[in-house]
């Protein structure tokens, strides 16, 4: 480490002559060979230990005029005493030993990068697998929300249940809107948009001969067949409008009842469709938001309650968010499953290099050891 400081100054193009030590350390002529010999270069000693406090006195004489300048003042007062010069054998012994060390070193720190870089690659993981999960937990509450308010217990209810032959079930069971038209479709179907579909006159008159027997409410019934989803034919054709049986998949009985409903954006976009064309008075105009003009009534406003059709869109749609958000929690946990894997491997990897810089730290003090052993028997 100590070489390494000192390396580093060389690379910043500072030119180093000798080292000055002071302290306790600079008292061991051993210890001051061992620095000699690892950095390759002169170590000193001057006639004063302290060198902090050395060189406040040196600013202090240099403040009060007694010295012209730091230089003046440090070639007045400082005398080298000691010198010990670098053993070449040792330094070179030392060089290895160096080149060891920084390729350790150099290895650790690639390690430390690595794992630090992965750790943070986790964090990153963990958040976007939580923000997953409370998504897909938001979906699951809408979804169950949406289930409960579809499960209200009415005639509906006590048809389907009942299983009577030639009952199909809800009406939004069986219809697909494109996103976007859901308010407007429901407006268009109005009641029925909360009916059951049967597939024909008489199994609809039965059901309804059912829920008179066993007092089950009242309900509407659509005779459909549910194969049959060919479009009606001669539908309106306005600039600026859409057809409902456009934006709609369905049994053609369901689609039927839509064949002379148009869809325009807004209250002004209507305007501008009844002074356009005279014909718009003749049909039926539906906004997306539900409003609804026929030649004679206009209905509309704020605060409509959601028909079955809305609420199994919105049921389908949560269900499609679950799924996604499901597939988005898999995704991520295969992510962060493998991230955790590499973090193992590149914690192995550090502990690994760990050890071999702790044996050479070992293999370096044991060195240091007999050299000082040698030093004592000469000098003794």
């Amino acid at each position: 480490g100590l070489r390494d400081s000192f390396e580093i100054m060389k690379g910043m193009d500072l030119p180093i002559h000798e080292v000055r030590a002071s302290g306790g350390g600079s008292r061991s002529a051993f210890w001051r060979q061992i620095q000699a010999d690892i950095t390759g270069l002169q170590h000193v000693t001057i006639n004063v230990d302290e060198g902090p406090a050395l060189g406040v006195a040196i600013l202090a004489g240099v403040g009060s005029g007694i010295y012209s300048s730091v230089e003046e003042a440090c070639s007045a007062i400082i005398r080298v005493e000691n010198k010990t010069d670098v053993c070449a054998p040792n330094h070179a012994a030392y060089n290895r030993y160096y080149d060891v060390y920084t390729g350790l070193y150099g290895s650790l720190k690639r390690h430390f990068q690595t794992v630090s870089e992965i750790a943070s690659a986790i964090e990153t993981l963990r958040e976007r697998l939580h923000a997953a999960e409370r998504e897909r937990d938001a979906m699951v509450a809408k979804r169950s929300a949406l289930n409960m308010a579809l499960d209200t217990a009415d005639g509906t209810t006590q048809l389907i249940q009942a299983g009577l032959r030639g009952i199909r079930g809800l009406l939004a069971n069986h219809i697909s809107i494109d996103s976007g038209y859901e308010t407007a479709i429901a407006a268009a179907l109005g009641s029925l948009a909360d009916a059951i579909v049967a597939d024909s006159r008489d199994e609809a008159l039965s059901a309804i001969d059912h829920l008179k027997q066993v007092n089950g409410g009242r309900v509407e019934l659509v005779v459909a067949d549910i194969e049959n989803t060919i479009k009606p034919s001669d539908l309106p054709n306005l600039s600026g409008a859409t057809n409902a049986v456009d934006v709609v998949k369905a049994p053609a009985g369901i689609l039927s009842t839509l064949k002379n409903v148009v869809i325009v954006d807004d209250i002004a976009a209507a305007k501008r469709l009844y002074a356009g064309s005279s014909l718009a008075s003749k049909i039926v105009v539906i906004t997306k938001a539900g409003d609804v003009m026929t030649e004679s009534v206009i209905r509309g406003g704020s605060g409509q309650q959601s028909s079955k059709v809305e609420l199994f869109a919105e049921r389908d749609a949560a269900e499609a968010g679950v799924a996604q958000a499901n597939s988005k929690i898999e995704s991520v946990k295969i992510e962060l499953s493998a991230k955790r894997q590499a973090e193992t491997q590149a914690k192995e990897a550090m502990s690994q290099a760990l050890a071999e810089l702790k044996r050479h730290d070992s293999s370096l003090a044991s060195n240091a050891e007999k050299l000082g052993r040698l030093r004592v028997q000469v000098e003794a």
